[in-house]
C-alpha cells in the first residue's frame, strides 16, 4: 500500500505552502516535510 499525491497544492490561510507537488510514500516509510515555521507530518502505519 501506499499513498500517494499527484500535483498536489496546500497551505493555511492565504499562504500556500506546497504548489503542484507530486510524491509517493510507500508502506513503512516516513515524510517529513519542513519549512519556515510549519511543518506536515506523514506517517503510514499500515502493513505492507
Amino acid at each position: 500500500m501506499k499513498f500517494e499525491v499527484r500535483n498536489g497544492t496546500c497551505g493555511y490561510g492565504k499562504n500556500t505552502v506546497l504548489k503542484a507537488v507530486s510524491l509517493t510514500v510507500e508502506a513503512g516509510e516516513v515524510l517529513c516535510i519542513l519549512g519556515q515555521g510549519r511543518r506536515l507530518f506523514l506517517n503510514q502505519f499500515w502493513d505492507s
